[in-house]
């Protein structure tokens, strides 16, 4: 089959007026603004690089490790994604890093400005049988 690796802009958010993004395309959930989902004492945007952890097996992190570091950038939060979450980072709450549900995968972090760790996760979507970034 076909694999589909969403990058960015992907579920509506009505916080948004509608406009599509980051992430809950592949998982039933909400995206939220990260004001009042974090500490007021953070900033947003969450500009950084932070640790991730899996909450389930993904072929995607078949060449990196639990607790390796990813870049973040983003004001929004992809929550209620339990049944597709594959990876969460902590920025004074646990958010979702990562979510995947049968051949869609979607990315809150940039695996582009992510160094080796963001290349090897690239390196394993591409080896997926029919990958293809969108």
């Amino acid at each position: 089959g076909e694999f589909t690796m969403v990058m960015a802009r992907c579920a509506k958010s009505p916080a948004q007026g509608g406009a599509f993004y980051h992430l809950a395309y592949s998982c039933k959930g909400d995206v939220i603004p990260m004001e009042g989902y974090i500490p007021k004492d953070l900033k947003i945007p969450h500009i950084g690089w932070n640790a991730l952890t899996f909450t389930k097996e993904s072929p995607l992190f078949r060449y990196i490790n639990e607790g390796d570091c990813v870049y973040f950038v983003h004001s929004y939060a992809a929550v209620h994604c339990e049944d597709s979450l594959i990876a969460s980072a902590e920025y004074g709450a646990s958010l979702t890093a990562a979510v995947a549900k049968g051949n869609v995968m979607g990315c809150q972090f940039h695996p582009e400005k992510s160094g080796n760790v963001g290349l090897n996760i690239l390196k394993a979507f591409c080896e997926m049988e029919g990958g293809a970034v969108c």
